[in-house]
């Protein structure tokens, strides 16, 4: 582990005498227990979810174009990314209308594609979202 783990080889010597364990100091650093700590805050997720949300309502998707041609060299494999992928297509078009054109290919080993997105965000849409959590009473209860 280039030094990182050591390791003696050989039995204990019986004349040796145990050291006690010297406690090490935390020179003011934080662990990591205490940001943790927030999210059993009683409301802190369903807050944090409840932003998420409200953020995510806040970015339009105005256009997506996506051509992908997918293939393993061996038909069998395609065929399970392919099962994989066109689910996730028929998902991920439910609302609007893209241009999303996904092909297998059996024969050769390829993975070519063309892909555009136009999305708008609105800054002043993400304002009252991010007021709302960071005043939220679960919010200020776990800070």
């Amino acid at each position: 582990m280039f030094g990182l783990m050591v390791r003696e080889l050989g039995g204990e010597r019986k004349n040796q005498k145990k050291k006690p364990k010297k406690v090490k100091a935390h020179n003011g650093r934080r662990s990591f227990q205490q940001p943790l700590a927030m999210f059993r805050v009683r409301g802190f997720l369903g807050r944090l979810l409840l932003l998420a949300r409200r953020l995510v309502r806040s970015i339009h998707v105005q256009y997506v174009e996506v051509d992908l041609e997918v293939g393993t060299g061996d038909p069998a494999e395609t065929g399970l990314i392919f099962g994989v992928i066109a689910p996730s297509v028929a998902l991920a078009t439910f609302g609007f209308t893209p241009n999303i054109r996904i092909q297998p290919n059996f024969v050769e080993n390829t993975l070519e594609g063309y892909a555009r997105v136009a999305v708008r965000v609105y800054p002043i849409m993400l304002l009252p979202p991010l007021v709302a959590f960071v005043l939220s009473p679960a919010t200020l209860r776990g800070f």
